[in-house]
């Protein structure tokens, strides 16, 4: 069966209504009220045909050499430099933290020794201290509108979803590592920005690479309305 258009819906509307195909102004109101049509449509049920899926490996965890901390300072100094940016990463420094306090990584350059955490160093100054650094937020797709199961290979039970406000709260107290078993969805890529990619928690912390599918529904007209030959997101059956 033949996919519409929008163009193909709005003719018919108009021709149905008896409106000149030709009249822009009032085309233009019947494009806004099919933009909301498909959009109430798509918001009802998580409807099959709005499925996608997308592939999120974790990244191995950092204990390379040791680090520099001062009490009261957000810049820290590792021993070996990272290829890769640490920027948004967890950087635990192993017994030498508060009440086993974790550090967000707010600024780093790949190449670059100087870390900078998103708070304060509470524990104790130390020039060699060891550390764990892991990557425990991911990036979803751009047109994510709900996840709806994350796959998880190896493991007879998929990862369970929690509230995000549950998600923080493991991780004010529990630092264990290993495959992921738990996800909730929070914040964005940029705190606060919804413009940018929503993000993907997930615990324990990675120590290793594992492969995760990532099956949501697909968010309609989320940066722009349906128009001309894009075709419309509900199939003609």
């Amino acid at each position: 069966m033949a996919a519409l258009t929008f163009t193909n819906v709005n003719t018919s509307i108009m021709n149905r209504l008896r409106i000149p195909t030709g009249n822009s102004t009032e085309a233009a109101k019947i494009d806004a009220l099919t933009n909301d049509v498909i959009r109430e449509i798509c918001s009802k049920y998580d409807f099959p045909w709005l499925a996608k899926r997308q592939v999120i490996n974790t990244v191995d965890d950092i204990t390379t050499g040791t680090i520099s901390v001062t009490k009261g300072s957000t810049t820290a100094t590792l021993s070996a430099t990272q290829a890769t940016s640490l920027t948004d990463r967890i950087i635990f420094v192993t017994g030498n933290a508060v009440e086993n306090a974790s550090y967000r990584i707010s600024a780093h350059t790949g190449g670059s020794a100087t870390v900078v955490l998103a708070s304060a160093y509470t524990g104790a100054t130390d020039t060699a201290a060891a550390y764990k650094v892991y990557q425990d937020e991911y990036d979803l797709a751009a047109d994510v509108g709900k996840v709806l199961y994350v796959r998880r290979f190896g493991y007879p039970l998929p990862l369970r979803k929690v509230g995000w406000i549950d998600m923080l709260g493991l991780k004010n107290y529990d630092t264990s590592e290993g495959p992921p078993q738990l996800w909730a969805v929070h914040d964005y890529d940029t705190t606060g920005d919804n413009t940018t990619q929503k993000q993907l928690i997930i615990h324990p912390y990675p120590a290793e690479t594992y492969q995760m599918e990532i099956h949501y529904k697909l968010q309609i007209n989320s940066t722009t309305e349906v128009s001309g030959s894009t075709i419309i997101p509900i199939p003609q059956d």
